[in-house]
């Protein structure tokens, strides 16, 4: 993927300038603003933002590490990991650390719902003289009181 190229500005970049350089949306950069991912540079007279040129380097950063699956606190804390004069290594290890435990986490809650997928696909075998009556006796009826208990998972 290429970057835009960034127009020449006076006083920084306005945020749909941003927005095109860094490939995500306006309300995407007005949203890490808010939440204080993005440091702004300063306002317009009219109260738009204006964002230094640094700020795409900023939002590449924030944009490879959500597709790690990173949340926004731990970017955050990585953010202001960057900014410090000391050594990141250790900062880092912890968020990649925190952020491999929560995959390990979901990739059992995943594995115990495809289990349970598997045991009842396998109980909802029905017999040929079955598939043409729709009585509740069939096995695939036992599947809503399992929907109902993977529903509560959620």
């Amino acid at each position: 993927m290429t970057r835009a190229l960034l127009p020449p500005s006076r006083g920084g970049l306005r945020t749909s300038a941003l927005a095109a350089a860094s490939n995500v949306p306006v309300s995407t950069v007005r949203y890490y603003a808010l939440v204080g991912l993005l440091p702004e540079q300063s306002r317009t007279p009219r109260g738009h933002r204006r964002f230094e040129p640094a700020a795409v380097e900023h939002l590449w950063f924030i944009r490879c590490a959500r597709q790690l699956g990173l949340q926004l606190p731990a970017i955050a804390e990585l953010l202001l990991v960057r900014k410090a004069d000391t050594c990141p290594c250790m900062a880092i290890g912890q968020v990649v650390h925190r952020q491999m435990e929560a995959i390990d986490r979901e990739l059992m809650r995943l594995t115990a719902i495809r289990d349970q997928l598997i045991a009842e696909a396998a109980a909802a075998q029905c017999e040929p003289s079955q598939q043409r009556d729709s009585r509740p006796s069939c096995p695939a009826a036992a599947l809503h009181s399992t929907l109902d208990q993977l529903q509560r998972l959620w």
